[in-house]
């Protein structure tokens, strides 16, 4: 995420642009959280705000951020995997 805002203040080309940076994968909250704990060796929680939760028949079912324009633009790709930034 680091190196992606970095590359998006250092380059020209991105003022004035929308510019998603992210791992280009599908996790859910409830799979980082065991992550976590994997990594931790703690037991962790969920709470939910219920005011929080997507409502029944949401037309959004999952989330996943397409870099697509960070790599043409600015040459830039996630070089670090999710568990090796968490670790």
């Amino acid at each position: 995420t680091v190196s992606g805002m970095i590359a998006i203040l250092d380059h020209p080309a991105a003022v004035g642009e929308v510019i998603n940076i992210g791992s280009g994968r599908e996790i859910s909250v409830a799979d980082t959280v065991k992550m976590i704990e994997t990594l931790t060796g703690k037991t962790l929680t969920i709470h939910t705000d219920s005011a929080r939760l997507r409502p029944e028949n949401s037309e959004v079912e999952r989330l996943c951020c397409d870099h697509s324009k960070a790599r043409k633009l600015l040459g830039w790709k996630p070089r670090i995997t999710l568990e090796d930034g968490l670790s």
